[in-house]
């Protein structure tokens, strides 16, 4: 990358002396977007005529092109093909780096020079690019994935024998878990959990040893780099208790249609007394129902209508959206803000929050026992806007061990207009896949509750008063 940088700036400096049949000149019109195609691909017919499809300047202008997904996408194809006859070596390297990167026709393309390439160090990238795009690509007609094809060339075997063999030995860990989020479906019919009963982990390989063992107790493997991690987290000495718990209240809800065993529940399922695990999903839902309809509510106004925010936040309406650990959230939430003391923590929080105006506050709500909040504010990950909370790595590694993650929407005492998750919130909450609470203030003494989950639910739990001072 400095090398392709260092090229094009050097390129860029020289072409206002440069002459017009100069190949540092006609790599420039090459790079250059605002340039039509067929002048682009005249300035590279140009350059090869006059310094060889091997110059270091034309490969670094293609190199550029591939590399930027502004270019439009003709040139970027283009430029993969020019790169795959002057250097294969180069262009393998590059595929390696950027092809997990890639949409639509480029990544067909490139997709299918992969394959041609034979390069091995395509594998990982391949099944990396193909975890990204486990949901349908907007446009894209259902059917084989060209990564697909590509692997089979490339391994010349099953695509789960491909996936397993990446998962066990490959040494780079995106690697390895975007091949064990794929096994499931790689396997289907057959349960995935088979290929976990089978697995020899290699000795030492404590990280696997991990994954297998949550796998085969909790009957579903973990999806995306931040479940594998908390997996990690969850099997150090220090929580064995809690997780040992939440197996035990595991087995009494693995046959129910609307349980989801994740690792953002382990706290969850471990504090959930016996009594309202065996509660059936009615009982729960009406029972909530009942507590939430005493409360003032207020509905933040979406980004725009369908938009990933426009949600209506009620119990009713996102109950789809709620797994039988989501309620039980609920229900621990609805607890704790029942106690005068966690609603004037909570507003002391959240006033300390709109004193500091660089940044929102925000961290981790966790329980020390049923309906016993604790409140961690953790520093975001930079500061500088107001409207912005950036979680940190600290605060997310605390997930598997706390109820939620939270932040504040305190910027001004009147903030109603903000009461609730906007789009990115919510997108965060899917792309991490956590549990999320934002608090928000509806004057000097009262504030707004709302929990919203990965599925895009939002359930707003109530305006609470503090009728002392915080």
């Amino acid at each position: 990358m400095p090398r392709l940088f260092g090229v094009l700036s050097f390129a860029f400096c020289l072409f206002s002396c440069a002459a017009p049949g100069d190949p540092m000149r006609l790599a420039v019109r090459l790079a250059d977007p605002a340039l039509d195609d067929a002048v682009r691909q005249e300035a590279d017919r140009r350059m090869v005529q006059i310094a060889g499809p091997g110059d270091e300047g034309r490969l670094a202008a293609l190199q550029f092109i591939v590399q930027q997904p502004a270019q439009p996408p003709a040139m970027r194809v283009y430029a993969l093909d020019q790169l795959a006859a002057a250097d294969p070596e180069r262009l393998a390297g590059l595929l390696a780096e950027c092809l997990p990167d890639f949409t639509g026709s480029v990544l067909d393309h490139a997709c299918g020079l992969a394959g041609d390439l034979h390069d091995q160090r395509l594998v990982a990238p391949l099944i990396r690019s193909l975890d990204r795009m486990r949901p349908p690509e907007e446009g894209r007609p259902p059917g084989p994935r060209p990564e697909e094809a590509a692997l089979a060339v490339l391994s010349g075997k099953p695509l789960p024998e491909t996936l397993a063999s990446v998962a066990l030995h490959d040494a780079r860990l995106r690697s390895r878990v975007a091949a064990l989020d794929l096994l499931p479906s790689a396997f289907a019919p057959r349960d995935p959990r088979n290929w976990f009963l089978e697995l020899r982990v290699p000795e030492g390989d404590v990280w696997l040893a991990n994954i297998r063992s949550w796998t085969l107790s909790f009957g579903t493997p973990p999806v995306g780099i931040n479940e594998h991690a908390w997996v990690q987290t969850l099997y150090e000495p220090a929580n064995g208790g809690l997780l040992a718990q939440a197996l035990a209240h595991h087995r009494l809800l693995a046959d129910q249609p609307d349980y989801v065993a994740a690792p953002r529940f382990v706290q969850t399922l471990a504090l959930t007394d016996e009594a309202a695990l065996r509660r059936t999903r009615g009982q729960l839902l009406s029972d909530l129902q009942a507590r939430l309809a005493p409360l003032r509510h207020v509905r933040r106004e979406p980004s725009s209508p369908g938009a990933i925010d426009d949600v209506p936040e009620t119990l009713a309406s996102c109950e789809p959206l709620l797994s039988r650990c989501d309620l039980f959230n609920l229900g621990h939430l609805l607890d704790a803000l029942a106690a005068p003391a966690t609603r004037a923590e909570i507003l002391r929080r959240g006033l300390e929050d709109r004193a500091d105006t660089t940044t929102e506050h925000g961290g981790v709500l966790s329980l020390r026992s049923a309906g016993d909040l604790t409140i961690t504010v953790i520093p975001p990950m930079v500061t500088g806007n107001d409207r912005a909370y950036v979680t940190s790595d600290k605060a997310l590694a605390l997930a598997p061990t706390s109820l939620a993650l939270f932040h504040f929407h305190f910027q001004k005492a009147d903030n109603a207009e903000l009461a609730g998750p906007g789009a990115g919130d919510l997108q965060f909450a899917r792309a991490m896949r956590v549990s999320c609470v934002v608090i928000s203030s509806i004057d000097d003494r009262s504030f707004d509750v709302d929990y919203y989950n990965p599925q895009g639910a939002v359930v707003d739990l109530g305006i609470y008063a503090v009728l002392t001072a915080p």
